[in-house]
């Protein structure tokens, strides 16, 4: 009798800490997945923000590219060292290109390939 009562507590000590694991590991299983879902969301975010950067950015560059291909198309017609002619109207250029005084103007991103534009009278 003695023997199966001590029995019956040893096994009821094993089936209370069982549930107590099984409990435990419920909950470390929920952290775990709460945590993966965070990881996702916040990765997903990342994602939409490096991809928005990188549009943008690429925007932007295209940008700087339209400008440097509009520079190498304007012409520049000097009618004397300071005015700027007829033929830049459409680019909209109608005041004086250079300050007084001024003999060379460079624009303001030359290409490698062509020398800074000399409008000096002399």
């Amino acid at each position: 009798m003695l023997y199966q009562q001590q029995q019956q507590r040893l096994y009821q000590e094993v089936r209370d800490e069982k549930e107590r694991v099984a409990e435990s590991a419920r909950r470390q299983r929920a952290d775990v997945d709460a945590l993966q879902r965070k990881l996702e969301d916040t990765h997903a975010n990342l994602m939409t923000t490096a991809r928005n950067e990188y549009e943008a950015s690429k925007a932007e560059q295209e940008k700087r590219h339209q400008v440097m291909r509009m520079r190498k198309r304007i012409v520049v017609c000097v009618r004397s060292t300071h005015t700027v002619t007829g033929a830049c109207m459409p680019y909209g250029i109608t005041q004086s290109y250079l300050p007084p005084g001024r003999g060379s103007i460079s624009l303001p991103y030359p290409s490698r390939n062509r020398p800074v534009l000399n409008l000096s009278t002399s």
